[in-house]
């Protein structure tokens, strides 16, 4: 079976981005300035994850972790499963069609399982049982598919998560404060009452908000959540931790003792001390400038609270372009 992958936090996404410019930054002398990206939001619901796999023409239902039966179920959802083939099959084949319509191609729909008795506090626990599909998943391509608002079949309810509008933000990673304060209002709203549950006429506490970057919706390295504690019954105690956090004053530290410590002179010091300005001798120079940075501006480096490592990529990517271009040149 295949999983949902899990989501991680903002400050990995950045991160990620920011790495991979690096990286094509280096490789293509493409700008130094980090990227703005599109993301949406979706309703994040506390509730259990679930699956239906389409395979050989038969449906199986998932959790998170397991195959599911209806011996050993997870809140009666593989019963669920088994009430909508013994119904209707050919609308769940429909369901499935409309991801792929070659049959003989396993495919995955995940959504989330929702209602009375599957959790507490939250707004949706009140519901009647429901699947709210967010994504799904192409065995034979290895690869997450984005999800549609067609993806649904009410009369059975099976929902989709883009029935509720999403939320657009843009995040510019060379600054993210603005957008980070925008997605703090809009999570807290979120958890304050839950779009999902005022839509089916109950309103109270939500959980949170999936983003994912328009840009490519199905690469999961650019997915992130944010989400209130309430639902976990923790606002009182926590009642002035951010959803959502990025060290920017670290960021921004980094590229200014980056900065400090590159030097045209050092970088053009660097290759006095190669015996040849070649593109085979890119070890070597980037060898001696790790070098020397750290023998001369070490504490420069910790005395703005940092440590070798926090800005040794940066150092390295900036002399390696700086190398190479001189390579070209010749």
């Amino acid at each position: 079976m295949q999983k949902w992958p899990s989501i991680e936090q903002l400050r990995n996404v950045a991160k990620h981005v920011r790495k991979r410019h690096d990286y094509q930054n280096h490789q293509n002398g493409t700008s130094d300035v980090y990227p703005t990206l599109a993301f949406r939001g979706t309703v994040k619901l506390h509730g259990t994850n679930a699956g239906i796999k389409r395979e050989n023409g038969e449906f199986f239902a998932q959790s998170r972790k397991n195959t599911l039966n209806v011996q050993s179920d997870n809140a009666g959802f593989c019963q669920f499963l088994r009430n909508c083939q013994n119904s209707d099959i050919e609308k769940l084949h429909d369901l499935f069609d409309k991801v792929c319509s070659d049959r003989n191609i396993p495919i995955t729909i995940f959504g989330e399982w929702i209602g009375k008795g599957i959790q507490s506090i939250v707004s949706i626990s009140e519901l009647d049982k429901q699947l709210v599909i967010f994504g799904a998943y192409n065995h034979e391509l290895e690869v997450y598919l984005d999800n549609r608002v067609n993806l649904s079949i009410p009369e059975f309810n099976i929902h989709n998560i883009l029935e509720v509008d999403p939320f657009m933000i843009f995040i510019d990673f060379n600054d993210p404060t603005p957008a980070i304060e925008e997605i703090e209002k809009l999570t807290l709203a979120v958890e304050e009452n839950c779009p999902w549950g005022s839509k089916q006429g109950i309103d109270g506490i939500g959980e949170g908000i999936v983003w994912q970057c328009l840009d490519n919706l199905s690469e999961t390295s650019l997915w992130f959540k944010t989400k209130g504690e309430k639902h976990a019954g923790k606002g009182s105690k926590t009642k002035n931790k951010k959803v959502a956090t990025i060290d920017i004053e670290k960021l921004n530290t980094i590229n200014e003792v980056v900065d400090y410590v590159v030097t045209p002179a050092r970088l053009n010091q660097g290759l006095e001390n190669v015996s040849e300005v070649d593109i085979r001798n890119m070890g070597e120079y980037l060898k001696w400038m790790a070098g020397d940075v750290m023998k001369e501006e070490l504490d420069t480096i910790e005395g703005n609270g940092l440590v070798w490592k926090d800005v040794a990529k940066y150092v390295q990517g900036r002399a390696r372009k700086f190398f190479q271009d001189k390579c070209n040149e010749l």
